[in-house]
Protein backbone atom coordinates (compact mmCIF):
# COMPACT_ATOMS: atom_id res chain seq x y z
CA UNK A 1 0.00 0.00 0.00
CA UNK A 2 1.39 3.41 -0.89
CA UNK A 3 2.86 5.23 2.10
CA UNK A 4 1.47 8.53 0.77
CA UNK A 5 -2.13 7.44 1.29
CA UNK A 6 -3.62 8.56 4.59
CA UNK A 7 -6.69 7.54 6.53
CA UNK A 8 -9.57 10.00 6.02
CA UNK A 9 -11.59 10.14 9.25
CA UNK A 10 -15.36 10.34 8.78
CA UNK A 11 -17.44 12.88 10.66
CA UNK A 12 -19.61 10.09 12.09
CA UNK A 13 -16.53 8.28 13.34
CA UNK A 14 -15.09 11.45 14.88
CA UNK A 15 -18.38 12.21 16.66
CA UNK A 16 -18.52 8.70 18.13
CA UNK A 17 -14.93 8.95 19.40
CA UNK A 18 -15.60 12.36 20.99
CA UNK A 19 -18.71 10.95 22.67
CA UNK A 20 -16.75 7.95 23.99
CA UNK A 21 -14.03 10.30 25.32
CA UNK A 22 -16.59 12.39 27.20
CA UNK A 23 -18.00 9.22 28.82
CA UNK A 24 -14.56 7.95 29.80
CA UNK A 25 -14.79 5.09 27.29
CA UNK A 26 -12.90 3.93 24.21
CA UNK A 27 -14.37 3.23 20.79
CA UNK A 28 -13.60 -0.31 19.62
CA UNK A 29 -12.12 -0.70 16.12
CA UNK A 30 -13.14 -4.22 15.05
CA UNK A 31 -13.17 -4.71 11.29
CA UNK A 32 -11.43 -3.86 8.02
CA UNK A 33 -13.35 -3.97 4.74
CA UNK A 34 -12.07 -3.96 1.17
CA UNK A 35 -13.61 -2.88 -2.12
CA UNK A 36 -12.58 -2.31 -5.73
CA UNK A 37 -13.45 1.37 -6.31
CA UNK A 38 -10.73 4.05 -6.43
CA UNK A 39 -11.65 7.61 -5.45
CA UNK A 40 -10.98 10.49 -3.06
CA UNK A 41 -12.63 9.64 0.30
CA UNK A 42 -15.28 11.97 1.69
CA UNK A 43 -15.57 12.73 5.43
CA UNK A 44 -19.34 12.35 5.06
CA UNK A 45 -19.01 8.74 3.84
CA UNK A 46 -20.90 6.06 5.77
CA UNK A 47 -19.83 3.08 3.62
CA UNK A 48 -17.37 2.05 0.92
CA UNK A 49 -18.52 2.59 -2.66
CA UNK A 50 -18.36 -1.14 -3.39
CA UNK A 51 -17.47 -3.26 -0.36
CA UNK A 52 -16.57 -6.87 -1.25
CA UNK A 53 -15.18 -8.29 2.00
CA UNK A 54 -15.02 -7.45 5.70
CA UNK A 55 -12.63 -9.18 8.13
CA UNK A 56 -11.23 -8.85 11.65
CA UNK A 57 -7.79 -7.42 12.38
CA UNK A 58 -5.18 -10.20 12.44
CA UNK A 59 -2.36 -8.36 14.22
CA UNK A 60 -2.04 -4.99 15.92
CA UNK A 61 0.60 -2.76 17.49
CA UNK A 62 0.28 0.68 19.06
CA UNK A 63 3.23 2.82 17.90
CA UNK A 64 2.30 5.76 20.13
CA UNK A 65 1.61 9.38 19.10
CA UNK A 66 -1.65 8.31 17.48
CA UNK A 67 -0.03 5.77 15.13
CA UNK A 68 -1.35 2.21 14.81
CA UNK A 69 0.23 -0.64 12.87
CA UNK A 70 -2.01 -3.59 11.98
CA UNK A 71 -2.47 -6.45 9.52
CA UNK A 72 -5.64 -7.84 7.92
CA UNK A 73 -6.04 -11.07 5.95
CA UNK A 74 -8.63 -11.40 3.18
CA UNK A 75 -9.37 -14.98 2.06
CA UNK A 76 -11.97 -16.81 0.00
CA UNK A 77 -13.05 -17.35 -3.61
CA UNK A 78 -13.38 -13.67 -4.55
CA UNK A 79 -10.91 -12.10 -6.98
CA UNK A 80 -10.53 -8.34 -7.15
CA UNK A 81 -8.14 -5.41 -7.02
CA UNK A 82 -8.14 -3.76 -3.58
CA UNK A 83 -8.61 -0.03 -4.18
CA UNK A 84 -10.55 1.07 -1.08
CA UNK A 85 -10.24 0.10 2.59
CA UNK A 86 -12.76 0.90 5.31
CA UNK A 87 -12.29 0.73 9.08
CA UNK A 88 -15.31 -0.03 11.23
CA UNK A 89 -16.14 0.54 14.88
CA UNK A 90 -18.01 -2.11 16.89
CA UNK A 91 -21.17 -0.01 16.62
CA UNK A 92 -21.13 -0.37 12.82
CA UNK A 93 -19.93 3.20 12.25
CA UNK A 94 -17.38 3.75 9.49
CA UNK A 95 -14.41 5.39 11.24
CA UNK A 96 -12.29 6.09 8.18
CA UNK A 97 -11.42 5.26 4.57
CA UNK A 98 -8.20 4.81 2.60
CA UNK A 99 -8.43 5.22 -1.20
CA UNK A 100 -7.17 7.39 -4.05
CA UNK A 101 -8.08 7.85 -7.72
CA UNK A 102 -6.35 5.46 -10.14
CA UNK A 103 -4.57 3.69 -7.27
CA UNK A 104 -4.49 -0.04 -6.51
CA UNK A 105 -3.60 -0.87 -2.90
CA UNK A 106 -3.31 -4.66 -3.21
CA UNK A 107 -4.75 -7.64 -5.10
CA UNK A 108 -6.97 -10.47 -3.84
CA UNK A 109 -6.37 -13.59 -5.96
CA UNK A 110 -9.11 -16.17 -6.57
CA UNK A 111 -9.17 -18.79 -3.74
CA UNK A 112 -6.07 -17.16 -2.29
CA UNK A 113 -5.06 -14.94 0.60
CA UNK A 114 -4.36 -11.22 0.52
CA UNK A 115 -2.21 -10.00 3.44
CA UNK A 116 -2.80 -6.27 3.85
CA UNK A 117 -0.39 -4.31 6.14
CA UNK A 118 -1.83 -1.11 7.56
CA UNK A 119 -0.38 1.98 9.20
CA UNK A 120 -3.15 4.21 10.54
CA UNK A 121 -2.69 7.81 11.63
CA UNK A 122 -5.36 8.49 14.27
CA UNK A 123 -3.73 11.67 15.56
CA UNK A 124 -6.73 13.69 14.34
CA UNK A 125 -8.92 11.90 16.92
CA UNK A 126 -9.06 12.73 20.64
CA UNK A 127 -6.13 11.04 22.39
CA UNK A 128 -6.54 7.47 23.61
CA UNK A 129 -10.11 7.09 22.36
CA UNK A 130 -9.69 4.04 20.07
CA UNK A 131 -8.74 0.48 20.94
CA UNK A 132 -8.26 -2.25 18.33
CA UNK A 133 -9.96 -5.62 18.78
CA UNK A 134 -7.87 -8.39 17.16
CA UNK A 135 -9.20 -11.72 15.87
CA UNK A 136 -7.75 -15.13 16.77
CA UNK A 137 -5.62 -15.80 13.66
CA UNK A 138 -1.83 -15.86 13.96
CA UNK A 139 -0.53 -14.86 10.54
CA UNK A 140 3.04 -16.05 11.09
CA UNK A 141 1.77 -19.58 11.74
CA UNK A 142 -0.68 -19.51 8.84
CA UNK A 143 1.88 -18.25 6.34
CA UNK A 144 4.40 -20.86 7.40
CA UNK A 145 1.72 -23.56 7.24
CA UNK A 146 0.70 -22.47 3.74
CA UNK A 147 4.28 -22.74 2.50
CA UNK A 148 4.55 -26.18 4.09
CA UNK A 149 1.36 -27.42 2.45
CA UNK A 150 2.49 -26.01 -0.90
CA UNK A 151 5.83 -27.78 -0.54
CA UNK A 152 4.20 -31.10 0.30
CA UNK A 153 1.81 -30.81 -2.66
CA UNK A 154 4.65 -30.05 -5.10
CA UNK A 155 6.82 -32.93 -3.90
CA UNK A 156 3.83 -35.29 -3.95
CA UNK A 157 3.03 -34.26 -7.53
CA UNK A 158 6.60 -34.96 -8.63
CA UNK A 159 6.53 -38.32 -6.85
CA UNK A 160 3.35 -39.32 -8.70
CA UNK A 161 4.97 -38.42 -12.03
CA UNK A 162 7.89 -40.74 -11.28
CA UNK A 163 5.55 -43.56 -10.31
CA UNK A 164 3.55 -43.12 -13.52
CA UNK A 165 6.74 -43.17 -15.58
CA UNK A 166 7.90 -46.44 -14.01
CA UNK A 167 4.46 -48.00 -14.56
CA UNK A 168 4.66 -46.97 -18.21
CA UNK A 169 8.13 -48.54 -18.48
CA UNK A 170 6.93 -51.81 -16.95
CA UNK A 171 3.98 -51.93 -19.37
CA UNK A 172 6.28 -51.27 -22.29
CA UNK A 173 8.59 -54.06 -21.17
CA UNK A 174 5.71 -56.56 -20.93
CA UNK A 175 4.36 -55.65 -24.33
CA UNK A 176 7.67 -55.55 -26.25
CA UNK A 177 9.07 -58.69 -24.64
CA UNK A 178 12.57 -59.39 -25.93
CA UNK A 179 12.55 -57.12 -28.99
CA UNK A 180 15.90 -55.58 -29.82
CA UNK A 181 14.77 -52.01 -28.99
CA UNK A 182 13.45 -52.85 -25.51
CA UNK A 183 16.75 -52.44 -23.67
CA UNK A 184 17.44 -49.11 -25.34
CA UNK A 185 13.98 -47.79 -24.46
CA UNK A 186 14.31 -48.98 -20.86
CA UNK A 187 17.65 -47.18 -20.57
CA UNK A 188 15.98 -44.00 -21.79
CA UNK A 189 13.21 -44.52 -19.21
CA UNK A 190 15.73 -45.06 -16.41
CA UNK A 191 17.57 -41.86 -17.40
CA UNK A 192 14.26 -40.00 -17.36
CA UNK A 193 13.40 -41.39 -13.93
CA UNK A 194 16.83 -40.40 -12.59
CA UNK A 195 16.36 -36.90 -13.99
CA UNK A 196 12.95 -36.62 -12.33
CA UNK A 197 14.41 -37.83 -9.05
CA UNK A 198 17.11 -35.14 -9.28
CA UNK A 199 14.42 -32.52 -9.88
CA UNK A 200 12.55 -33.73 -6.78
CA UNK A 201 15.68 -33.40 -4.64
CA UNK A 202 16.31 -29.91 -6.01
CA UNK A 203 12.72 -28.95 -5.27
CA UNK A 204 12.97 -30.32 -1.74
CA UNK A 205 16.04 -28.17 -1.12
CA UNK A 206 14.23 -25.07 -2.39
CA UNK A 207 11.21 -25.85 -0.22
CA UNK A 208 13.42 -26.33 2.84
CA UNK A 209 14.96 -22.92 2.15
CA UNK A 210 11.50 -21.33 1.79
CA UNK A 211 10.35 -22.81 5.09
CA UNK A 212 13.60 -21.70 6.74
CA UNK A 213 13.16 -18.16 5.39
CA UNK A 214 9.57 -18.02 6.65
CA UNK A 215 10.68 -19.31 10.06
CA UNK A 216 13.34 -16.62 10.21
CA UNK A 217 10.69 -13.99 9.45
CA UNK A 218 8.70 -15.27 12.41
CA UNK A 219 11.84 -15.24 14.64
CA UNK A 220 12.67 -11.58 14.00
CA UNK A 221 9.19 -10.58 15.13
CA UNK A 222 10.16 -11.76 18.63
CA UNK A 223 12.78 -8.97 18.77
CA UNK A 224 11.15 -5.58 19.43
CA UNK A 225 12.04 -2.54 17.35
CA UNK A 226 15.02 -0.98 19.13
CA UNK A 227 16.17 -4.32 20.56
CA UNK A 228 19.97 -4.75 20.59
CA UNK A 229 21.84 -8.03 20.07
CA UNK A 230 25.49 -9.10 20.10
CA UNK A 231 26.37 -10.31 16.59
CA UNK A 232 29.53 -12.18 15.57
CA UNK A 233 28.83 -12.16 11.82
CA UNK A 234 30.43 -9.88 9.24
CA UNK A 235 27.41 -8.98 7.08
CA UNK A 236 24.58 -6.92 8.54
CA UNK A 237 21.34 -8.98 8.72
CA UNK A 238 18.22 -7.68 7.01
CA UNK A 239 16.08 -5.46 9.24
CA UNK A 240 19.01 -4.40 11.50
CA UNK A 241 21.49 -1.51 11.72
CA UNK A 242 24.98 -1.40 13.27
CA UNK A 243 25.12 0.23 16.71
CA UNK A 244 27.80 2.72 15.66
CA UNK A 245 26.18 6.08 16.41
CA UNK A 246 25.39 6.67 12.73
CA UNK A 247 22.47 8.76 11.48
CA UNK A 248 19.52 6.76 10.07
CA UNK A 249 16.66 7.83 7.80
CA UNK A 250 13.54 8.37 9.98
CA UNK A 251 11.32 8.17 6.89
CA UNK A 252 12.65 4.69 6.09
CA UNK A 253 12.71 3.61 9.76
CA UNK A 254 9.69 5.32 11.38
CA UNK A 255 9.24 2.56 13.99
CA UNK A 256 12.86 2.93 15.13
CA UNK A 257 12.36 6.69 15.37
CA UNK A 258 9.31 6.12 17.60
CA UNK A 259 11.19 3.62 19.78
CA UNK A 260 14.43 5.59 20.32
CA UNK A 261 12.87 9.08 20.51
CA UNK A 262 16.27 10.68 19.71
CA UNK A 263 17.66 9.44 23.04
CA UNK A 264 21.08 8.87 21.42
CA UNK A 265 21.07 11.98 19.26
CA UNK A 266 18.72 13.21 16.56
CA UNK A 267 17.99 10.28 14.23
CA UNK A 268 21.02 8.38 15.56
CA UNK A 269 21.42 4.75 16.62
CA UNK A 270 23.26 3.98 19.89
CA UNK A 271 27.05 3.98 19.69
CA UNK A 272 28.38 0.83 21.41
CA UNK A 273 31.80 0.85 19.72
CA UNK A 274 34.39 -0.14 22.33
CA UNK A 275 31.83 -0.05 25.15
CA UNK A 276 30.21 -2.49 27.52
CA UNK A 277 26.46 -2.27 28.13
CA UNK A 278 25.21 -1.26 31.59
CA UNK A 279 21.67 -1.71 32.89
CA UNK A 280 19.34 1.27 33.31
CA UNK A 281 19.04 2.85 36.76
CA UNK A 282 18.38 6.24 38.34
CA UNK A 283 22.10 6.97 38.17
CA UNK A 284 22.42 5.58 34.64
CA UNK A 285 19.60 6.95 32.44
CA UNK A 286 19.08 5.76 28.87
CA UNK A 287 21.69 7.22 26.53
CA UNK A 288 24.18 8.07 29.29
CA UNK A 289 27.84 7.51 28.34
CA UNK A 290 30.51 7.92 31.00
CA UNK A 291 34.12 8.89 30.44
CA UNK A 292 36.86 6.25 30.56
CA UNK A 293 37.49 5.13 34.14
CA UNK A 294 40.34 2.85 35.15
CA UNK A 295 40.17 0.68 38.24
CA UNK A 296 43.95 0.90 38.48
CA UNK A 297 45.08 2.39 41.81
CA UNK A 298 48.64 3.57 42.43
CA UNK A 299 50.13 1.77 45.43
CA UNK A 300 52.12 4.84 46.47
CA UNK A 301 49.03 7.08 46.77
CA UNK A 302 47.30 4.55 49.03
CA UNK A 303 50.35 4.19 51.28
CA UNK A 304 49.93 7.83 52.27
CA UNK A 305 46.61 6.92 53.89
CA UNK A 306 47.65 3.63 55.44
CA UNK A 307 50.85 1.67 55.20
CA UNK A 308 49.38 -1.60 56.52
CA UNK A 309 49.71 -4.85 54.60
CA UNK A 310 45.94 -5.16 54.63
CA UNK A 311 45.46 -2.05 52.52
CA UNK A 312 48.22 -3.17 50.18
CA UNK A 313 46.36 -6.45 49.65
CA UNK A 314 43.17 -4.55 48.76
CA UNK A 315 45.11 -2.57 46.16
CA UNK A 316 46.37 -5.80 44.68
CA UNK A 317 42.82 -7.12 44.46
CA UNK A 318 41.60 -4.00 42.70
CA UNK A 319 44.44 -4.11 40.22
CA UNK A 320 43.56 -7.73 39.48
CA UNK A 321 40.09 -6.88 38.13
CA UNK A 322 41.15 -3.82 36.18
CA UNK A 323 40.66 -5.45 32.76
CA UNK A 324 38.95 -8.88 32.91
CA UNK A 325 39.06 -11.19 29.84
CA UNK A 326 36.62 -10.28 27.10
CA UNK A 327 35.62 -11.17 23.53
CA UNK A 328 34.69 -8.58 20.91
CA UNK A 329 31.47 -8.68 18.88
CA UNK A 330 29.30 -6.29 16.92
CA UNK A 331 26.11 -4.92 18.43
CA UNK A 332 23.13 -4.57 16.09
CA UNK A 333 19.74 -2.96 16.61
CA UNK A 334 16.45 -4.03 15.03
CA UNK A 335 15.24 -1.14 12.87
CA UNK A 336 12.23 -2.53 10.97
Amino acid sequence: MSENLKLVITRAGLDECISAKEKGLKAELNYVSAGDRAYTPNPDQRALQNELQRVEFSEYKDLGTGQLQAVAKFSGPQEYAVRELGFWLASGTLLGVISAPNTTLNYKAKDGHCIQPLTLDLSALPSETVTVVVGTENLNILIEEEFTHLAIAQVDSMHRQIQQQFKHDELQKNILGTSENTEEKLNVAVDLANNLNLQVKTLEQKISQIISDVSNVGDIQAIPIGGVLPYFGHDLPSGFLWCNGAVYDPVHYPLLKAALKDTYGENKVPDTLGRRLVGFSDNNPLGFKNAYQSLYVQRESLQIVNNSDRWRQIVTDIRGVENPPYIVSHFIIRAE
